[in-house]
């Protein structure tokens, strides 16, 4: 978050981490320009990442005003995580990448607690 920050202030008068009441994580805004970006950090090369039915959602009603900022190649560690290679996706269209569901919700019924 903190790298995706700092490349947005340089241009953006306000970046606001919205991260815990938006389904996106940073909000840019000049005036009446806005931007909201989705930021992932991801120990892989970041050529795929896992998004929310949220996520996907606010990006598909909002085409246009989305960025996608991945931090790749992070180097997890007990004292904190280094490294990383930024790629930016502006404006972020998701109708033009591939989505595959990889998990389910299995709600159980008719079970009892033991």
């Amino acid at each position: 978050m903190d790298l995706a920050i700092r490349h947005y202030a340089t241009d953006w008068p306000e970046v606001k981490n919205v991260s815990a009441t938006e389904p996106y994580d940073l909000l840019c805004r000049d005036g009446d320009r806005e931007l909201r970006v989705e930021v992932k950090g991801t120990t892989s090369l970041g050529l795929s990442v896992f998004l929310t039915r949220n996520e996907v959602r606010h990006d598909r009603e909002n085409n246009g005003r989305v960025a996608l900022f991945i931090v790749g190649s992070i180097v997890a560690g007990a004292s904190g995580c280094t490294g990383g290679d930024i790629d930016i996706v502006e404006p972020w269209d998701i109708r033009r990448d591939k989505l595959e569901p990889v998990a389910f919700e299995c709600r159980l019924r008719d079970r009892h607690r033991r």
